[in-house]
């Protein structure tokens, strides 16, 4: 739905700025990223205490043919596109796969 205020808002639908239109792919997938970082950062924060794993980083990217990757270093990297699908068997898997690399 669009609306004249300012800034994207998920309701009962997606309700979108008039004044993001000319730009509104780039604008949506900006919001989604936001979206994304917050609700992967608070469960990977759970679920890495509940395990009792640490992490280094977390980055949202806009990969095209992963869902994400975990580095050596301890990073987990997630797909912005992650934020459409049920998060806590992803981010468990990210958690615990991190660990085995990061154990090497």
């Amino acid at each position: 739905r669009l609306i004249n205020e300012p800034g994207i808002r998920l309701t009962d639908c997606l309700e979108f700025p008039r004044s993001l239109l000319l730009n509104a792919k780039e604008n949506l997938i900006e919001w989604y990223k936001d979206r994304a970082y917050e609700l992967i950062k608070e469960r990977v924060d759970w679920h890495s205490k509940l395990i009792g794993l640490t992490y280094s980083d977390i980055k949202i990217s806009g990969a095209q043919k992963r869902l994400g990757s975990c580095s050596i270093k301890g990073n987990l990297n997630f797909s912005w596109k992650l934020v459409m699908a049920p998060l806590e068997i992803i981010v468990v898997c990210f958690i615990l796969n991190n660990h085995s690399v990061t154990s090497l």
